[in-house]
């Protein structure tokens, strides 16, 4: 054990410095695979000495750091004789002795630790292993597939969450395009199954997997949001739309649900905030490259996507939606409060934003595809657009103390959003689109009117 420490510490310091080792390719391969194998075998087996787990626990840790570390390094410049020594080991551990089968299997194991190294290092080769031979690494992919059609929320599913989720965002940091169709197509009916669990349609929603288990089934419900906002910025930066792509808007009565009925504050702020960049087209904004593709003929599905999303909103708030959304005050080391009454506490402003942005650009959306109204049917689109901000308004109200205390209405747009500019910018927008389509609407029943009078 100490020779195979002694290898593995110096592959990792000439990975580092971009040079090769002392040793041969395949005695590294060999440590490296003894080293995962021994964990995976240790984990088996009833008896053990603590001392030797422990040991046996920080070789597989190291070895999946230098393996990880191989996958980045060969997708970069590095010079040739490092890059084929490093691209040997690969092809030994990877084809020779299929060490993705075990490295799956830490899937499963209890160490939190050695579990996402494990996600993180699978991860890191299918992306080189993608990007070398433009194909889904098979054992991976399999492992997926099954964990994705027979759902059981614990470390197994969580870790093929994780690490599908990884691999789609570095495929869409480095702007991949056709690479990203050809993964998300190989899980597209795997992750329609996987949804048809967690966001059932109709009112069938947390009678999946039994209470006991809801603790694990927020963890994992969560890393299903990550996935779908993935999902979602793959069809928004590569231009194309499958079925899984679009689950966010397909599945957004299920999630308004969650936000009504999640037990948890951060499961109802998560998909809250999913929903808002999913309406306002900004999916994975935070770590993607490149800018939405609106000139691609399929990116049309997307925009009518988009509608659906915005009507079933606006179907829900009709429906008091609203009146269900728990607001707490803003986190601090105590934890969080309730906001109600005259206690002074702040409400949570990012929750208020997300609600208040989701209706106003739903409302615009409505507007955009409306068009402009028939005189007959202005009246109803004015008192439309008139009920949906009333209810928002008294939301807002119902909520934070500070709006409460707000005299005039136009004043609550500057109070809620006057410290984050790119919501500011969007609610503006939304509100000019919908004040524009109320003027529309007024000037249309005053013509109407008018004609009335003349006749």
């Amino acid at each position: 054990m100490s020779f195979s420490f002694k290898l593995l510490t110096d592959t990792y310091r000439c990975l580092i410095s971009g040079s090769c080792p002392q040793h041969s390719p395949a005695d590294v391969a060999a440590v490296l695979f003894s080293s995962v194998c021994g964990l995976v075998s240790s984990t088996a087996e009833d008896v053990k000495v603590e001392s030797e787990k422990q040991s046996t626990s920080e070789l597989c840790c190291i070895s999946l750091t230098v393996i990880d570390n191989m996958n980045l390094l060969l997708t970069q410049d590095t010079p040739g004789d490092v890059t084929l020594f490093f691209e040997t080991c690969l092809i030994k551990l990877f084809r020779d002795m299929d060490v993705m089968t075990q490295l799956v299997h830490l899937f499963q194991t209890e160490d939190q630790i050695i579990r996402h190294l494990g996600a993180k290092c699978v991860s890191t080769y299918v992306v080189y292993h993608i990007l070398k031979s433009g194909t889904v690494d098979a054992v991976w992919q399999q492992r997926c597939v099954e964990a994705f059609l027979s759902p059981v929320p614990g470390a197994d599913l969580d870790s093929c969450l994780w690490s599908l989720t990884d691999v789609l965002k570095r495929l869409l940091k480095s702007s991949h395009q056709e690479v990203v169709r050809s993964l998300v197509s190989s899980f597209d009916s795997s992750l329609n199954a996987l949804c048809s669990e967690f966001l059932p349609e109709g009112k069938k929603l947390f009678t999946s997997f039994p209470k006991t288990s809801s603790n694990h089934w927020e963890t994992t419900f969560c890393l299903l949001l990550d996935l779908l906002e993935a999902l979602t910025a793959s069809g928004l930066r590569c231009g194309f739309s499958l079925p899984s792509q679009r689950l966010v808007h397909t599945r957004c009565p299920a999630l308004l649900a969650v936000i009504s009925g999640s037990s948890q504050y951060f499961v109802k702020k998560k998909v809250l905030l999913l929903l808002k960049r999913t309406v306002l087209q900004r999916s994975g904004e935070d770590w993607t490259s490149g800018e939405v593709l609106p000139n691609i003929p399929e990116y049309q599905q997307l925009d009518a996507d988009v509608n659906v999303l915005a009507q079933t909103v606006l179907t829900a708030v009709e429906d008091d939606w609203l009146q269900s959304i728990e607001v707490k005050s803003v986190s601090f080391f105590g934890g969080t409060g309730h906001v109600g009454g005259d206690g002074g506490e702040e409400a949570d402003f990012v929750m208020l934003r997300a609600v208040s942005l989701l209706l106003l650009k739903s409302m615009e959306v409505h507007v955009h595809w409306a068009g402009k109204p028939a005189a007959a049917a202005a009246l109803d689109g004015a008192k439309e657009d008139y009920g949906y901000l009333q209810r928002l308004w008294s939301f807002l109200r119902r909520s934070s103390l500070e709006l409460r205390n707000v005299t005039h209405l136009c004043h609550w747009v500057s109070v809620l959003f006057g410290e984050q500019d790119d919501d500011m910018v969007e609610a503006a927008k939304a509100l000019l689109s919908i004040f524009q389509h109320h003027s529309s609407c007024t000037a249309a029943v005053l013509v109407c009117r008018d004609v009335q009078h003349t006749v």
